[in-house]
């Protein structure tokens, strides 16, 4: 049966209404000439994947992470191209494995952002154990410690389960490569913040270690889980090693930008083309995030 979704609806005309306005073709020409607009998706739908590949590869120079990155440190930004745009995955869900073929035929290379306990395992993230957003908003609202006291007595029906893989595998992983590039995202997706001093800095080097020695892979950066990050955690982040940490705050990368404080729009998994243009553009998160600012876990 035919569900009526009234915000879904209601979003979908917004995007629609400041598409056909013209002000991404503004932002696009005068603002995003001369910056790096990073988008992060999570499991994104193939559908919305083909229409943003496509997307891009119109209006936008895509260029990876890895070459951002070394125009920032080396501060060379003729190599940039203009209105630069960068696709990043947080969580590595298997499903990212059939963007494949699109990364070959488009030649875009996304970052796929990993938390090393997760990959080549049965494991499931906890705050989709839990299965309830507002239980999980709450729980990353307290002290890393409480959390996992509160995530050892919540016994919730689906992990009594057998449960198919959730992310990626060493098989895919390998195949991805050539075309993708890894990085971290911890090792099991806390809120950084409200970790401590030992905590985080475990999370963060105990992710680069396994990620290079059990899969081989090249860690430079992190993207903060929940998008959580203080003064702390890019200091600990340089200590041990990272050029660069990702967050979720809104803002314009440019060449000057501090590299453990980069930003990033989300976009939704089944995004449709309207909220694709919008998004890439900025705007939604320009009107949203900074003049009705949400309070973050931090």
């Amino acid at each position: 049966m035919f569900k009526f979704n009234k915000k879904k609806i209601i979003r979908e005309f917004v995007y629609f209404m400041i598409r056909i306005s013209g002000l991404p073709i503004l932002v696009r020409k005068f603002i995003q000439r001369n910056t790096v607009t990073i988008l992060t998706f999570h499991n994104i739908r193939y559908e919305t994947a083909q229409l943003l590949f496509h997307f891009i590869h119109r209006k936008y120079n895509p260029i990876s992470l890895k070459l951002y990155i070394k125009c920032l440190y080396d501060k060379i930004p003729d190599l940039l191209p203009p209105r630069a745009l960068i696709i990043t995955l947080d969580d590595g869900y298997k499903e990212n494995y059939h963007l494949l073929e699109l990364m070959k035929k488009t030649g875009i290379v996304p970052t796929v952002f990993l938390c090393s306990d997760m990959p080549d395992t049965n494991k499931d993230y906890w705050f989709r154990l839990v299965g309830n957003r507002k239980i999980s908003n709450n729980l990353k609202k307290v002290s890393n410690k409480d959390r996992l006291t509160i995530l050892k007595d919540f016994k919730p029906e689906a992990a009594s389960q057998v449960r198919d893989r959730v992310v990626l595998n060493r098989k895919e992983i390998g195949e991805m490569l050539p075309y993708s590039d890894f990085q971290s995202h911890t090792q099991s997706h806390p809120v950084l913040t409200r970790c401590t001093d030992s905590e985080v800095v475990e999370e963060v080097a105990g992710s680069k270690k396994v990620l290079k020695e059990k899969f081989g892979l090249e860690i430079y950066a992190l993207a903060y889980p929940n998008g959580s990050f203080g003064d702390r955690e890019m200091n600990i982040l340089k200590e041990q090693g990272y050029l660069c940490g990702l967050g979720l705050n809104y803002g314009l990368n440019t060449i000057l930008t501090n590299p453990y404080s980069l930003s990033r729009v989300p976009v939704n998994d089944n995004a449709g083309i309207n909220e694709i243009i919008v998004k890439s553009a900025g705007i939604y998160d320009f009107f949203v995030k900074w003049l009705f600012p949400v309070k973050k876990y931090i």
